[in-house]
This record gives C-alpha cells, sequence and structure tokens, in this order.
C-alpha cells in the first residue's frame, strides 16, 4: 500500500535516494582505503587489516575492495548494473561481518570504548538496502532505466 502523503509522481525519487545514500557509503569507504582521508588506513592499512583476519592475499584483496566500493558506488549512483553491483558489495559486507565485526555482538560501539570494535548493525542496513535495491531495481531515474525506456522506444518502431 503506498503512503498517502507522498504522491504518487514522486515514487521514481525513492529508488535514487536510496541508491545516493548507499553509493556515498561505499564511495567514502573507498577512498578511506584508497588515500586515507576521514579516518582511513590506505592501501597499506587495509593490507595489514586484511593480513590480521587472515584474508590472503592480502594486498590484492586489498586494492579489489577498494577498487569494487569506489568504483561500484560509482555505478550505483548512476544506477548501472545495479543488481551486479549490489550482489557483490553484499558478499563484500558478509565477509566483514564473518571476519570483523560478528564477535562485537550487533550494535556499533557508540561509546567508542577502547578495545571495542563496531558489531554488525551498520553491515546488516547496508545489506539490506543493497538487497532492496536488487529488488526493486534502480529506477527510472538511473543510467538502467534511462536505457530502458530507450530500448522500448526503438521496440516500438
Amino acid at each position: 500500500m503506498r503512503n498517502r502523503l507522498i504522491p504518487r509522481r514522486l515514487a521514481a525519487w525513492g529508488p535514487l535516494v536510496l541508491r545516493l545514500g548507499v553509493a556515498s557509503i561505499f564511495i567514502g569507504a573507498g577512498l578511506q582505503k584508497l588515500i586515507g582521508i576521514w579516518g582511513g588506513t590506505g592501501i597499506a592499512g587495509t593490507t595489514r587489516l586484511f593480513e590480521v583476519i587472515h584474508l590472503w592475499p592480502a594486498k590484492p584483496l586489498a586494492i579489489a575492495i577498494t577498487a569494487l566500493e569506489l568504483v561500484g558506488g560509482m555505478l550505483l549512483a548512476m544506477g548501472t548494473l545495479t543488481e551486479i553491483v549490489g550482489g557483490l558489495l553484499v558478499v563484500e559486507m558478509l565477509v566483514a561481518i564473518w571476519k570483523v565485526h560478528l564477535v562485537h555482538g550487533f550494535f556499533l560501539n557508540w561509546g567508542l570504548r577502547p578495545g571495542v570494535g563496531h558489531g554488525i548493525e551498520f553491515n546488516v542496513l547496508l545489506i539490506a538496502a543493497l538487497v532492496c535495491l536488487a529488488f526493486i531495481g534502480p529506477g527510472k531515474l538511473s543510467v538502467d532505466g534511462w536505457l530502458q525506456l530507450r530500448q522500448k522506444s526503438v521496440d516500438s518502431q
């Protein structure tokens, strides 16, 4: 059932807002891994983390995950290959839960207690958003939506 407070003509904006929000998180995380901004550790720090959590080969994986987050985030923002990129990012989040966050429980460490990591809460939210995008698609306001409209107009001629 549609929310009656929001006009039907605005429904196309929903997937766009979701895509841009999720994309901004992954692009930001990718930049942290690539160049170490916003408290990130760069490729060297990401490689060290992967070594500590026994993800091998650490450096190629660090580069691949950084590329996935940056390029995947940009593709999500544009609404291109949404289901494929979303699936790859879900796998990344599942590995992050398994190798890093699960031992810390469900919730984030809001108090920033020393020696206590963040739980799976944020990863679960990202997985839910990515799965939602896979189910509903990128929406009309996307590159894929534009290509679909273009194909329909070619098919109808």
